[in-house]
């Protein structure tokens, strides 16, 4: 009795810890939705991001961003 008891929380403990770590990505994400997070706005400020650091590749020096470069005003910023 006590070996198929140990299998069997063998088993769930297992299963428990295959669910947590393939669903707390999904929570994540969730999260970040319900406080207002928009995936277009991620994008664009990523864009801005990735423009700004190949212009400073590209001419050796590395200006702060301007308000027009880098705009802030989206909900995801707030």
């Amino acid at each position: 009795m006590t070996d198929g008891f140990r299998a069997g929380w063998d088993h769930a403990t297992f299963l428990a810890g295959y669910l947590s770590g393939a669903v707390w990505p999904l929570l994540l994400v969730a999260a970040l939705f319900a406080l207002g997070w928009r995936s277009s706005d991620l994008l664009s400020h990523y864009r801005k991001v990735c423009k700004l650091r190949r212009d400073s590749q590209r001419t050796g020096r590395y200006p702060l961003p301007t308000t027009d470069e880098l705009d802030t005003s989206g909900p995801a910023f707030r």
